[in-house]
């Protein structure tokens, strides 16, 4: 597989809580934003991205791999925006039969603890909130 090759097929989905969604309004909205940035990214080094946005249910990530699956992705990219249970990210990999990368890309260069919310710790939460 050649990421510069067009003929490559990325599934990309980022991951979340539906529960933080009504306590933390608009956390939703800046998760996906962070995913259409790497989503535009992936684009750059051209190759064809198959987006299933959020998955932040059981169901959601049954949906997602379907749609890799049915679109014959060659590599999927789960970007852990924040907190997610594990059990929300593996429907995505026993549906969709590809490789997965889990990725933790730090939003900002730093997070002022000093003045940080629970919005803005969620907000920063990565790679490191993947549960099992």
């Amino acid at each position: 597989m050649n990421p510069s090759n067009s003929d490559c097929k990325i599934g990309i989905f980022n991951v979340g809580f539906h529960r933080y969604w009504p306590q933390f309004p608009g956390l939703k909205e800046r998760l996906d934003g962070y995913r259409l940035e790497f989503e535009d990214r992936v684009r750059g080094f051209g190759a064809e991205v198959v987006s299933a946005g959020l998955v932040d249910t059981v169901e959601s990530g049954r949906r997602a791999g379907e749609l890799f699956a049915a679109a014959g992705v060659d590599l999927i990219f789960c970007f852990v925006t924040t907190y997610v249970q594990s059990a929300f990210v593996l429907p995505v990999a026993q549906r969709a039969k590809a490789p997965m990368v889990l990725v933790g890309l730090q939003p900002t260069p730093g997070m002022d603890t000093a003045t940080a919310t629970t919005f803005e710790q969620l907000a920063h939460d990565n790679c490191t909130s993947l549960l099992k």
